[in-house]
């Protein structure tokens, strides 16, 4: 039951699947938020079910791939509640939480069984983590290390992350809200 929010923008539609984080082990063992593959396409959120073995899933029509602005958005999908923008939109049900998974969670991509897949194009003001037991494990914010390389900064860990691909992150303007 961990809880992950993301304060991002869109920078991008792509014709594939754009993943704002997520991870899943196969077909029914999901904990993500991605875009459907068209240009109208909704976000979906999914959570795992512990008791069976298929997933719940939501489509946002709100929140379509026509979402391409300058517009700052955030999303929560915290233990059975999935809110865009401070709304909820979704309540799990009783029996939904994420099982243990075999792979991390991703940013700007889907970890497929432990490959990057899917990438999404956004920037990320801050990507929050929680555990369980509602500690604050991770608190991601976008940095520059001394080398000019584009990163997340995890505030909690005292870590700096760099791409885990060979795309690198784009380094823009600083972010001033």
């Amino acid at each position: 039951d961990y809880t992950v929010e993301v304060t991002f923008v869109m920078t991008q539609r792509n014709a594939t699947w754009d993943t704002l984080f997520g991870t899943r082990s196969n077909n029914t063992a999901r904990f993500t938020a991605r875009w459907a593959n068209s240009a109208t396409g909704k976000l979906g959120v999914h959570r795992s079910k512990i008791k069976t073995a298929s997933y719940e899933s939501y489509d946002d029509a709100k929140a379509t791939k026509t979402m391409v602005t300058d517009t700052w958005h955030t999303i929560k999908l915290a233990k059975r509640e999935y809110s865009f923008d401070g709304q909820l939109r979704k309540t799990f049900s009783a029996t939904t939480g994420t099982t243990a998974f075999s792979y991390p969670i991703y940013l700007f991509a889907l970890c497929n069984s432990g490959s990057p897949a899917d990438y999404g194009y956004f920037r990320i003001k801050k990507a929050r983590i929680w555990n369980d037991k509602d500690e604050l494990i991770r608190d991601y914010v976008p940095c520059v290390d001394l080398n000019g390389v584009g990163g997340m900064y995890d505030i909690v860990n005292d870590t700096f992350t760099k791409s885990g691909s060979s795309t690198k992150f784009n380094v823009g303007a600083l972010i001033n809200q």
